[in-house]
């Protein structure tokens, strides 16, 4: 039997189903690309980005020897006898369309080789953040070879488009640090990214509760004052309120803010470790309740 994986239960799950879920990635190398991400960033404004379209090659090479020296150590210990192939961002923004299911093209002899696509996230990811689809067993479906330009307008399944959709496609939620890994023949797509929109409604000094709202939530679901009455729940994390500032941590702050402009907008301005404990306004790490 064609050895894909090490472990042979995942290897014959991936044969069979062309696809499988595996925890990829621990902490120190989800920190370790999300740092990568906000130095690399973007490489075009498109509804949904892939950095390795860019047509800056240095930019590309630079991306993909550092993506590869975080991804190395946990591919190697998943996968037999592999070769890395095109490690690169892929995203979507808030409303970003669905991607329409498709197979990737042949890069190895199918004949006698399988390649891989391995989709890991870096935050949690359900079926209304542009969650991953795929079609299970797809991939035995037809052995028709695949360019690089070629949609399942050219596939077997041309006139059946619509059913496939319909009837086989399962979408694959994923937290962060896992991976989807499927087969290139595997017909695969993504769900559309609803929303980045969340209502905060404070309970209390400490508790606040979240909503996930649509862009009608401010004009149409709920008076904004209010406990929305109609919007999910999302649960209540901890928020307690914050020490206010003196007069001489506020002008610490703000200078600091100058000198280092990109600081301070996802983790908290180092400067406020510098203040006395009882009094730093630090920002808690927040925890679901569940």
């Amino acid at each position: 039997m064609y050895r894909v994986f090490k472990d042979r239960e995942l290897n014959l799950s991936f044969l069979r189903d062309g696809f499988a879920v595996v925890d990829l990635l621990g902490p120190r190398e989800l920190d370790q690309l999300r740092n990568l991400y906000r130095k690399f960033g973007d490489s075009q404004d498109l509804a949904v980005n892939f950095t390795i379209d860019s047509t800056n090659t240095e930019y590309r090479k630079r991306l993909h020897d550092e993506l590869a020296a975080v991804l190395r150590q946990p591919i190697e210990s998943m996968f037999v006898d592999y070769e890395m192939v095109g490690p690169n961002f892929v995203t979507k923004p808030a409303h970003g369309p669905h991607l329409p299911l498709h197979q990737d093209n042949a890069i190895v002899d199918e004949r006698y080789y399988i390649s891989a696509n391995v989709w890991c996230i870096t935050h949690d990811c359900d079926e209304s953040f542009g969650v991953l689809t795929v079609v299970p067993q797809s991939h035995r479906w037809t052995l028709q070879g695949r360019c690089f330009a070629d949609q399942l307008e050219l596939s077997p399944f041309r006139n059946l488009i619509p059913l496939v959709h319909e009837k086989y496609q399962v979408a694959v939620p994923l937290k962060a640090g896992q991976a989807v890994i499927y087969h290139s023949r595997t017909m695969h797509g993504s769900m559309p990214r609803e929303t980045d929109v969340l209502f905060y409604h404070r309970h209390s000094k400490t508790e606040v509760e979240l909503f996930r709202a649509s862009p009608a939530f401010f004009w149409n679901d709920n008076f904004v004052h209010v406990r929305p009455a109609v919007t999910p729940s999302l649960g209540s994390i901890d928020m307690p309120l914050l020490p206010a500032y003196s007069e001489e941590q506020l002008h610490q702050v703000a200078k600091y803010c100058q000198e280092h402009p990109f600081e301070g907008i996802f983790e908290p301005l180092p400067i406020l470790e510098t203040f006395r404990p009882d009094d730093a306004p630090q920002v808690p790490a927040g925890s679901r309740a569940q």
